[in-house]
């Protein structure tokens, strides 16, 4: 997916190609976003993973949490050997996951190596652009959904599927079968007339990685211009000097102070327990 572009981290810092190159850009892009997600403790792209679980013993046999979250799909879910069917298990917020009485196996085993779950994660926000199934549809991978319309959406988008039957689950789009087709894997059933939205990397997200990648370049910047030798003139006297760096000490205040603020509103997510 990419968290930002090229041309809005441009549009962030003011530096142009002719002092930092595309290429040089997107590859401090590719830094920054990895120190973005180390900074949040999760990932905008959504990444599958497989955890060996211990569960909350004592009261709570049927609770366990994974070592990355938000949950996006649960693909699949294994307690000593029985595989639990994904519309059996409740996701909630910070990587909680519970086992319902209708579960395949009721509690999880005393062993985290009998407990297993591969999983998909990411933290992504609503869009504005919704369909809705025009029919019911099991789970099961590369399934076909019947949509009102799918012109708003393209293969790779994330998408929410979510019903009053209870079932939600984010997946990504495989193919765009025809105007009233999607496909993608499923890990739940939905009913028709289910929502499905199209998913984006959070707008604070893009701007908190805009503004890491322009600290790099504008650091960039200071670092390559160490030698250059500026004249000034005033009031008759000339006076050579090296690079002054007001204008870009002022640009790396400004965006450090939104990086701040960036970090205040959005937290990071708890590390696992």
């Amino acid at each position: 997916m990419g968290y930002t572009t090229i041309s809005k981290v441009r549009a962030t810092c003011g530096i142009e190609s002719g002092e930092i190159s595309d290429e040089d850009v997107s590859l401090l892009i590719t830094d920054a976003e990895k120190e973005v997600d180390r900074l949040m403790n999760t990932t905008y792209e959504p990444k599958t993973k497989i955890d060996f679980l211990d569960a909350e013993l004592g009261t709570n046999p049927e609770i366990f949490f994974t070592t990355k979250q938000p949950i996006l799909r649960i693909i699949k879910l294994i307690i000593d050997g029985t595989e639990i069917s994904p519309k059996y298990v409740k996701i909630y917020p910070g990587g909680m996951v519970r086992l319902t009485s209708s579960a395949e196996k009721k509690v999880m085993s005393n062993d985290p190596q009998d407990n297993y779950i591969k999983y998909v994660y990411g933290d992504l926000e609503e869009t504005t652009t919704t369909t809705t199934t025009s029919d019911d549809v099991t789970s099961g991978d590369n399934k076909s959904i019947p949509v009102s319309s799918s012109s708003s959406f393209e293969v790779g988008d994330y998408v929410k599927i979510q019903g009053m039957d209870g079932y939600s689950e984010v997946t990504e789009i495989t193919e765009i079968t025809d105007s009233t087709h999607i496909t993608a894997n499923l890990s739940l059933p939905h009913e028709s007339g289910s929502i499905v939205t199209k998913m984006q990397i959070p707008q604070i997200i893009v701007r908190l990685t805009n503004i890491v990648t322009s600290l790099m370049m504008v650091a960039r910047i200071v670092g390559a211009s160490y030698d250059e030798i500026v004249g000034y003139g005033l009031e008759g006297m000339n006076v050579q000097k090296g690079e002054p760096y007001t204008q870009w000490r002022e640009t790396a205040t400004q965006l450090r102070e939104e990086y701040k603020r960036i970090l205040a509103i959005k937290k990071p997510k708890p590390a696992v327990r």
